[in-house]
């Protein structure tokens, strides 16, 4: 493709980012849920856009890196199809856990004995058909009660 094009389809294109990161439910008897804010940054909108997440429990850090392409990380749920994604609007993805935490899981967790990872991919096209991919992490961290991006993993191409 001529440079001059790419250059106007990528100014042009929706661009899928990750606007905030939520635990929604961290108690006992209860699934661990979450949620993750995204939003369409770009200029068009983002086409066929499907999403899944996922929810890891780690006894200790992680190497994220190594980990994602390791043989244990958890498979997606089911993707959820938003459709269409237009500038400047956001949907909310939810994950959770696949079965309930106990009050020692819990309490684990909020001394971080446990920790928790929120790894997801969002898929997309632009409207000249490109697809595109943004991947994102989060960790939580107990002390401010919010799950925060680990950073190596997160990318949008």
């Amino acid at each position: 493709m001529d440079a001059s094009i790419e250059i106007s389809h990528n100014d042009q294109r929706a661009w899928v980012a990750i606007e905030s990161m939520a635990i929604t439910t961290l108690a006992p008897d209860k699934p661990l849920k979450t949620e993750v804010k995204i939003i369409n940054t770009g200029r068009t909108v983002a086409l066929d856009l499907t999403s899944s997440g996922r929810v890891q429990t780690s006894f200790g850090p992680l190497n994220v890196e190594e980990f994602v392409h390791s043989k244990n990380m958890l498979q997606p749920a089911d993707a959820t199809r938003a459709g269409a994604l237009f500038q400047n609007v956001d949907v909310t993805i939810p994950a959770q856990t696949s079965t309930p935490l106990t009050s020692e899981q819990v309490e684990a967790i909020k001394t971080r004995q446990l920790w928790v990872y929120l790894f997801g991919d969002i898929h997309y096209k632009d409207v000249f058909g490109k697809p595109h991919t943004t991947q994102y992490c989060g960790i939580y961290v107990p002390d401010t009660e919010k799950l925060e991006a680990c950073g190596l993993h997160d990318h949008v191409y």
